[in-house]
Parts: C-alpha cells; sequence; structure tokens
C-alpha cells in the first residue's frame, strides 16, 4: 500500500503543479485545434450581416490557406479567387494564426457598420477558410481597407477601418518576404 500512496501523492502533486502552474487553461484546451469555443458570443450586427452558415464555417474551420491576388477582377478560372488573379499561394495558416484571424473576425470593433468608404475595392491578400466541404473566400484590400467574405456566390463587402493595424500585422506575419506586404503601414 505505501506505494500505491506514493504514486497517488505524485500524480496528485503533479496535477496541481499543472494547474497552478498556468500553462494549460481551460480556453487553450478548447482552443487547441484552431477553433472558437460555442460560448464565444458574437455581435448581433455581425450574425445579422455574415450569417448563421459563414459564422458556422469561419468558426469550425478544417484548414485556411492564404493568398496574394492581383488588384483587378479577369475571367474567374481555378487561378482566381472571385475573378481576381491569384499571384502567390502562401502557406497554410497554423492553429495559432486561425485562432488569430478567427479572433480579428469575430471582433466586432473590426467592423464599421455606421460608414462606407467610396473607393474601388482592390484586394491585396485573400484566405480560403475550409470546412469540410464548405469555402468562404476573404477578400482583403489594403489599398481602402474593405475585406469581403465570399459564400454561395454572395459578395458581403465592408470597413475594417477600426483594426487596420491588428489586420495588417497578421498579414505581415503570413507573408514577412512579400514587398507589398512588408510595406504596408
Amino acid at each position: 500500500m505505501k506505494n500505491h500512496d506514493r504514486i497517488f501523492s505524485f500524480v496528485i502533486t503533479f496535477v496541481l503543479i499543472i494547474c497552478f502552474s498556468g500553462c494549460i487553461s481551460e480556453k487553450q484546451l478548447i482552443k487547441t485545434e484552431g477553433i472558437i469555443s460555442d460560448t464565444v458570443e458574437i455581435n448581433n450586427e455581425i450574425k445579422k450581416f455574415l450569417g448563421n452558415e459563414i459564422i458556422k464555417i469561419i468558426k469550425s474551420s478544417d484548414s485556411i490557406q492564404s493568398f496574394i491576388v492581383k488588384s483587378f477582377k479577369e475571367a474567374e478560372n481555378n487561378n482566381t479567387i472571385n475573378g481576381y488573379p491569384i499571384t502567390f499561394t502562401g502557406p497554410l495558416l497554423t492553429n495559432k494564426q486561425i485562432d488569430t484571424l478567427q479572433k480579428i473576425i469575430f471582433n466586432k470593433d473590426a467592423y464599421d457598420f455606421e460608414n462606407s468608404k467610396l473607393c474601388l475595392f482592390t484586394p491585396n491578400v485573400a484566405f480560403k477558410i475550409y470546412q469540410k466541404r464548405e469555402v468562404v473566400d476573404l477578400l482583403i484590400s489594403f489599398d481602402c481597407y474593405k475585406w469581403c467574405f465570399i459564400y454561395n456566390g454572395e459578395n458581403f463587402l465592408i470597413d475594417f477601418n477600426p483594426k487596420k493595424a491588428q489586420l495588417t500585422k497578421f498579414v505581415k506575419e503570413i507573408f514577412p518576404n512579400n514587398e507589398y506586404i512588408i510595406n504596408l503601414k
């Protein structure tokens, strides 16, 4: 019995050390796969703007592929995203990067529902957000600070100016060697 007591004491001590060290939090356990927990509150304006299907796909994405695109549309084909030619295929996002992009997308301060700039939408960066067989395309214009979510042929275009710096920093981490991206302010 003494040996059993020592093992039990060791296990209890180990568990307490892990719990109190803060190395693994409950949130980290929930988000290890880059999936935002269903308990995350999403603003009603975002729900209304994006809709339940887009939110579901983004929240439970299997993978996200990054791209650099030309700013002007051409004929749509396999090398375009919503008609914008792909000039560079970037990396698949890591779980941490997926989590960061989800947080940016679901942050109510990232949207400007009150104003809309009168500028031509000329995207530079794109993401394909995959969830099983479903795909949401996200095109981002750093020329006029708008982003466009595309799902089932519908475009959802809106300003992201309030969070410009956060989104810019994120994209610079994804494309650290792209001259255009490096020079974004």
